[in-house]
């Protein structure tokens, strides 16, 4: 179920029609993508967009990956380090089981990441956050009364 919902996601972020989405992604030092062709090495600037796109793509690969790993488990096998073992009494698939575990956890973080971003950061203007002093105007420029 899962998988369609990233995948729909997906085809939202690519369609989505607001052209900062295109803009390089704020951030000091910059985002960048490297790619070599042949000998030659050039950068890209991470856009928005393209980050959203390989946010989603990798969530529905995983959860697809997980889907036929689920599947495997559930099938009756002999296979060693597949079955299901007794530690101290309670059943455990041991590295697999913590592999399982992790790539869950991954992928409920990385849904929240993106619930984030689809409800609110791609609708804010791309502006870096400053830390610092808080500087208030004096009250004559606010416009009302003393």
């Amino acid at each position: 179920m899962l998988t369609g919902f990233f995948i729909a996601a997906l085809a939202a972020v690519a369609t989505f029609g607001k052209q900062e989405m295109d803009d390089p992604m704020p951030g000091e030092p910059p985002v960048r993508l490297e790619h070599k062709v042949n000998t030659e090495t050039y950068f890209e600037n991470l856009s928005r967009r393209r980050f959203l796109s390989f946010l989603f793509g990798y969530m529905a690969f995983l959860t697809l990956a997980l889907y036929i790993v689920g599947y495997v488990f559930s099938l009756p096998t002999n296979i060693g380090w597949l079955r299901p073992r007794r530690i101290g009494g309670r059943p455990s698939s041991g590295f697999s089981g913590a592999l399982t575990w992790f790539a869950l956890a991954n992928l409920l973080s990385n849904t929240l990441l993106g619930l984030f971003y689809l409800t609110d950061r791609i609708h804010r203007l791309n502006r870096v956050a400053r830390w610092g002093v808080l500087t208030i105007a004096p009250r004559a420029e606010w416009g009302g009364a003393d």
